[in-house]
């Protein structure tokens, strides 16, 4: 995210780990926006934060974890069927 565009979420912000600074320097990780919820990455994980950007969107995170996978999965060492195994579910949606 561009700091612009780290402000703009900001202004958004439902919770405190909706701080893309905060999070980045705390996990080292390099954070992106999926369909409203925040998500960060590294080499080998990804990482959510399940509070949607706007208040009062409860509904989305599993389409919008499914697609941060996907965007994700060519800079993660894990396959995916190994993030199923940890995670339990993945669905994964065709482009």
């Amino acid at each position: 995210l561009t700091l612009s565009g780290q402000r703009e979420l900001l202004k958004r912000a439902a919770v405190p780990e909706h701080s893309v600074a905060f999070m980045q320097a705390m996990s080292g990780g390099t954070a992106f926006c999926e369909q409203g919820f925040l998500f960060l990455y590294a080499e080998d994980w990804l990482m959510a934060v399940g509070y949607p950007l706007q208040e009062g969107e409860k509904t989305g995170f599993d389409a919008a974890f499914a697609v941060a996978v996907k965007r994700i999965a060519l800079f993660v060492s894990h396959d995916l069927e190994d993030l199923k195994q940890v995670c339990g579910r993945v669905h994964v949606l065709d482009s």
